[in-house]
C-alpha cells in the first residue's frame, strides 16, 4: 500500500464501521476503525502491530469490528 491511506466500509446488522489505515514508518501496521450504531459514533478501535502481515491485519480488524 506504500504510504496510501486505505479505507474500508462494512456493516453488521445496524452496526457500521469504517477502517482507515494510518501510514507509519517501517514495516509496522496501524489502522483505526470508527464504529457507529444508527449513524452515531459509538467507539473507535485501534490496531497497531510492529510488523505488518499485509491483508491479514485488515481482516483481523474487520473481524474485531464485527464481534
Amino acid at each position: 500500500m506504500g504510504g496510501e491511506v486505505f479505507s474500508y466500509e462494512g456493516q453488521t446488522g445496524r452496526w457500521a464501521f469504517t477502517i482507515y489505515r494510518i501510514p507509519i514508518e517501517g514495516d509496522g501496521f496501524c489502522a483505526v476503525a470508527d464504529i457507529t450504531l444508527c449513524g452515531e459514533q459509538r467507539c473507535k478501535l485501534l490496531l497497531r502491530r510492529p510488523q505488518a502481515s499485509g491483508e491479514d491485519d485488515i481482516e483481523l480488524l474487520k473481524r474485531r469490528c464485527a464481534e
